[in-house]
């Protein structure tokens, strides 16, 4: 009797820990806010003073974990280098691996920036690749040159965001105009 105990007992603890472990992997998820805080003061002269006025954040955007409004499922980043004259084209559909080792199936894209090296000779150059990505933008043949030591950031905390589609609107294309190899950093966070 004691031994059919025991075994139960084993098996209790062993299907708890399993159901533990499983909440753990099923609470990973993306959390934290994106805040554009420029901390800018600007000032005059005047007659009889300087006056001056201060600009702060301008945009902050709390997301938790979900496939709802301000929520994302899946973040991939990453500093990437491309040599001089050369495309990389990113699949946000089946492609792009996580930190952790997960493949990153976009369905849409709510958090999207890119930020190039002060260091680039050159522009980086986003958008125009063929079956792109193009519901962060108009048209297919439409792209963004992003100066070196600039960036550019787009956010669409809504439940659509901009859509994936993919095999015939995953790809996000990444040129160099520069004269040697560059270095960006790319964002992309949304429902995956």
């Amino acid at each position: 009797m004691m031994n059919k105990l025991m075994k139960q007992f084993f098996l209790f603890g062993v299907l708890a820990f399993y159901v533990m472990l499983m909440c753990v992997c099923v609470l990973a998820g993306v959390d934290g806010k994106i805040q554009l805080s420029p901390k800018l003061t600007h000032t005059g002269p005047s007659e009889l003073s300087t006056p001056s006025e201060s600009l702060q954040t301008i945009f902050n955007w709390a997301v938790t974990t979900g496939t709802n409004v301000n929520q994302m499922s899946g973040l991939f980043f990453d500093q990437r280098t491309i040599t001089n004259k050369e495309t990389e084209v990113l699949d946000l559909y089946n492609s792009l691996t996580d930190h952790f080792g997960t493949t990153m199936n976009f369905t849409n894209v709510k958090f999207f920036a890119i930020v190039a090296a002060s260091a680039n000779t050159g522009d980086i150059v986003v958008g125009g690749a063929l079956n792109s990505w193009t519901n962060w933008i108009t048209l297919s043949n439409t792209t963004v040159r992003v100066r070196a030591g600039g960036a550019m950031v787009f956010v669409a905390p809504d439940v659509t965001a901009y859509p994936v589609t993919d095999s015939t609107g995953d790809k996000l294309q990444i040129y160099n105009a520069g004269t040697n190899s560059s270095t960006y950093d790319v964002y992309i966070g949304g429902k995956s």
